[in-house]
């Protein structure tokens, strides 16, 4: 008794199906400011800054949590701080349409720390990241 040839064919289908999805990877997408210079959630996700992409919801989950507990170490604020300039410059031309405020040393880490609050992990392929 043979196998129905569709039957091997769906199983392939549906291991390339999940083969793809692996490949999708997620971004980290965090709010920009707005001109009060306050963190706009209300803007569409396709409008937030994206940083990635990672291979999985678990290593986004992941970069946001590591993201915390290097923002609350003193050794690395500390090592940060001569570079705040740089760092802002190079925010500013990664985002050009970003409005940035002045920032004092502890506007600026408090301000990374409450993006990464807000920020959100999405699949690459989420409708919301198209613009609409």
């Amino acid at each position: 008794m043979s196998v129905p040839r569709r039957s091997g064919n769906s199983v392939l289908m549906k291991f390339r199906h999940a083969a793809a999805l692996a490949l999708v990877g997620r971004y980290l997408m965090t709010p920009q400011f707005n001109l009060e210079g306050k963190f706009d959630t209300s803007l569409p996700l396709s409008k937030w800054m994206m940083t990635g992409p990672v291979a999985s919801q678990q290593e986004c989950e992941h970069r946001r949590l590591r993201s915390f507990k290097l923002l609350d170490d003193p050794a690395i604020r500390k090592q940060l701080k001569p570079d705040i300039p740089k760092l802002h410059a190079e925010a500013a031309r990664r985002w050009p349409n970003q409005k940035f405020p002045a920032e004092t040393e502890k506007d600026y880490f408090d301000n990374i720390r409450k993006s990464f609050e807000l920020s959100q992990c999405v699949s690459a392929d989420d409708s919301r990241l198209k613009g609409k």
